[in-house]
């Protein structure tokens, strides 16, 4: 089986370390761990891990809640937040950013093991129904060419039928008039 690996976003270093050390004895791969947006996302882009543990709060410009965002929607990375910060205000943007968790520090291994469990079973099965239902779209796209292409094809055939009726009318209305202009020397 697969080692999920996990991609650390935490600016203490020794929290980082900790949880890195906490992570791989439950079993994780550890993608790298970043303290700022700019070595997350180059960590992101050599790496492709499979989940991001975020701090919201980080060095540099970028906050966690921001990071996130630009990780899920350039590299489909999704985030758990293990964080301290428990204000609304930090949370309605996590929220925004559709985690698949939220941790608030200190929080315990069994608790970390849960989420991480939970949380990547969850992406995993929303990626797998995004697969099934872009391949039903695409059997969907393929069948409507087909009815399309049949639609036309009936119609072509409604076209000649209608082309031969009109034929067949101007035969008839000919023919009957050859026939009255020959029937007249015939008694000759």
């Amino acid at each position: 089986m697969k080692t999920t690996n996990i991609l650390i976003c935490e600016d203490e270093n020794l929290v980082a370390d900790e949880v890195s050390r906490r992570l791989t004895k439950l079993g994780y791969g550890i993608a790298g761990i970043a303290s700022n947006a700019g070595d997350a996302i180059s960590i992101a882009r050599e790496k492709n891990p499979d989940v991001a543990l975020m701090d919201i709060s980080l060095d540099g410009e970028m906050s966690g809640t921001q990071l996130a965002g630009v990780l899920q929607r350039d590299f489909g990375i999704p985030s758990i937040y293990l964080t301290g910060h428990v204000e609304s205000e930090w949370i309605t943007q996590a929220d925004e950013t559709a985690p698949l968790g939220y941790l608030v520090k200190p929080v315990e291994d069994q608790e970390l093991a849960l989420t991480l469990r939970y949380g990547i079973a969850q992406h995993r099965a929303q990626k797998t129904l995004r697969r099934k239902l872009s391949e039903v779209t695409q059997q969907a796209n393929t069948g409507q060419k087909i009815l399309s292409s049949f639609r036309s094809a009936l119609a072509s055939e409604a076209r000649m039928d209608g082309l031969r009726d009109i034929i067949g009318g101007i035969a008839d209305h000919y023919g009957n008039s050859i026939l009255a202009l020959t029937l007249p020397l015939d008694i000759l």
